[in-house]
């Protein structure tokens, strides 16, 4: 049953549950009640970095592109402020071209790993 289909098999969901655990004990520290609060932060920080052995973020592999913040929650970039509804919709659908290969180029990363 150790195949990439079957999380519980090969041991990814233990890592994932794993690495949480480990951000969730480094940002809590004394306030141990307080981890439902904190868990959604954890979460993104997960998605957002790179593996190791891809070299690639989970959410670019599932979505072709990187994650960014919504301007409403923190203070906007100079590229966000400039960038255009209509340009973002280009972008993306050249992000989402491009994910296939991008996610071949990770299988040959995982391969030589």
């Amino acid at each position: 049953m150790s195949t990439p289909t079957y999380p519980q098999g090969n041991g990814q969901a233990e890592t994932s549950n794993k690495t949480m655990f480990d951000c969730l004990k480094k940002s809590l520290s004394d306030k141990k009640g307080k981890w439902p609060d904190k868990l959604p932060e954890c979460v993104w920080a997960y998605h957002t970095t790179k593996g190791r052995a891809t070299n690639e973020t989970h959410f670019s592999l599932a979505f072709g592109s990187e994650a960014i913040i919504h301007p409403s929650v923190i203070v906007p970039s100079f590229s966000i402020i400039l960038l255009s509804i209509k340009q973002n919709r280009k972008e993306m659908a050249i992000n989402l071209d491009l994910a296939e290969e991008k996610r071949e180029k990770v299988i040959t990363c995982i391969a030589a790993y």
